[in-house]
C-alpha cells in the first residue's frame, strides 16, 4: 500500500492525481477509487493500491 497526497481533484471530470511520498512521477484515481465515494481535498493525506501503470485503487482519506 502507498501514500500521498492530493495534488490535484477535479470534481467536474472525477478525476484527481496523488504526488507519492515515494517519489517519483504522480499517480492517478478516478471517484469511483475512492473508498466511500468522497471528493478528496487538495492537500490531503491518503493511502491507496498501486495498479498497473499510473493509476491507483482503493484510495482511503487519511483522518485527521
Amino acid at each position: 500500500m502507498g501514500s500521498g497526497t492530493v495534488k490535484t481533484y477535479m470534481a467536474d471530470r472525477k478525476l484527481g492525481f496523488i504526488t507519492p511520498d515515494s517519489g517519483g512521477d504522480d499517480v492517478t484515481f478516478f471517484h469511483e477509487d475512492v473508498v466511500g465515494f468522497t471528493d478528496p481535498a487538495e492537500g490531503a493525506r491518503v493511502q491507496f493500491e498501486i495498479t498497473q501503470g499510473p493509476r491507483v485503487v482503493n484510495v482511503v482519506v487519511a483522518e485527521n
